[in-house]
Formats: structure tokens, C-alpha cells, sequence
């Protein structure tokens, strides 16, 4: 039984080798780097109101959380007036649109 154990062992490391050492690497042609992204700063009313959106989906999340309908309800209408407020135009800044 050892015998056999060992056997099967030198031919699985045999085929690992054979399979390491033949084994040829495909190198094709390399494609080109991407630029990267370039990122501008938002003007600081942008990131207010980014900050307000996030405070009132929280909001939501909370009201949620706690089970509570109305809370949630008036939370919704919030944030959808946050969302309306949301000055757009200034994502346009990123290269990433």
C-alpha cells in the first residue's frame, strides 16, 4: 500500500513538473496605459449640499430603523428637495462624465 502511495506521489509531482518546465507564456502585445482620471475641486456650496443629501438619506435610514412612517415620510420629502437643489452642472467638472 505504501508502496503504491508513493508511486502515485512521484507521478503527480512528475506531471507537475513536466507541466511547470513546458508550460510556455503567451506574451501578446501590451495594451496602452489609460490616463488617469483627473479630478477637479467642487466649490464649497456643491460639497454643502452633497453634505445635506447625505444627512438626509441618513435620516431616512433612522426613521427606517426605528419604524417609524410619518418620520420616514417626512424625511423622503426632504430628500428629494435635497436632491432638486443639487447643483449638477458642477459634476461636470470631472473627466470621469
Amino acid at each position: 500500500m505504501k508502496g503504491k502511495i508513493v508511486v502515485l506521489v512521484l507521478i503527480i509531482a512528475g506531471l507537475s513538473g513536466y507541466y511547470y518546465f513546458t508550460k510556455k507564456t503567451v506574451s501578446g502585445p501590451e495594451a496602452p496605459k489609460q490616463a488617469p482620471i483627473t479630478l477637479k475641486k467642487h466649490s464649497e456650496g456643491f460639497n454643502k449640499s452633497v453634505d445635506s443629501l447625505v444627512s438626509a438619506y441618513l435620516s431616512i435610514k433612522n426613521a427606517f430603523v426605528e419604524g417609524d412612517t410619518a418620520l420616514a415620510k417626512q424625511a423622503t420629502k426632504n430628500f428629494i428637495a435635497q436632491v432638486d437643489r443639487l447643483p449638477i452642472n458642477e459634476l461636470k467638472k470631472d473627466t470621469t462624465t
